[in-house]
C-alpha cells in the first residue's frame, strides 16, 4: 500500500469509525504503522480503538500490551475516558494494562 500522510490516514481513520467500517480501519492503520515510526503511539491507540469497536476486545488489548512493551504509555483517562474503548473497561486483561500504563506515566521523568 502506498504511503499517504499521516493527516491522511488521521482522516480516513475518521471516516472508518463514523461509517462504522472498524476492521478496514484497523487494517489501514496496522498497514500504514511502520510508515510513521514517530508516531506509532498514535496509530497504536487507533488500532486499539477500532480493535475495540470491532469487538475484538482480545485484540485490543494484545495491540495495548504490545505498545506498553515498546515503552509506550497512555494516560490512564484516556484509556479510561475514551468512548470506543468502553467495551474494554472491567476486563480484566485491560484494567492490568492501565494499572501497567499508569505505572509508566508515573516513572516518566517527562
Amino acid at each position: 500500500m502506498d504511503k499517504i500522510s499521516i493527516e491522511e490516514l488521521a482522516r480516513q481513520v475518521d471516516l472508518h469509525i463514523a461509517n462504522e467500517s472498524y476492521e478496514q480501519g484497523l487494517e489501514l492503520a496496522t498497514n500504514m504503522r511502520d510508515h510513521y515510526p514517530q508516531r506509532q503511539p498514535l496509530i497504536d491507540y487507533w488500532r486499539i480503538c477500532l480493535a475495540a469497536l470491532s469487538e475484538q476486545n482480545q485484540q485490543a488489548c494484545t495491540i495495548l500490551e504490545e505498545a506498553l512493551a515498546a515503552g509506550n504509555w497512555y494516560a490512564a483517562h484516556v484509556l479510561r475516558q475514551s468512548p470506543p474503548l468502553a467495551g474494554l473497561q472491567q476486563l480484566p486483561e485491560y484494567e492490568n494494562l492501565v494499572h501497567i500504563s499508569a505505572e509508566m506515566e508515573k516513572a516518566d521523568p517527562l
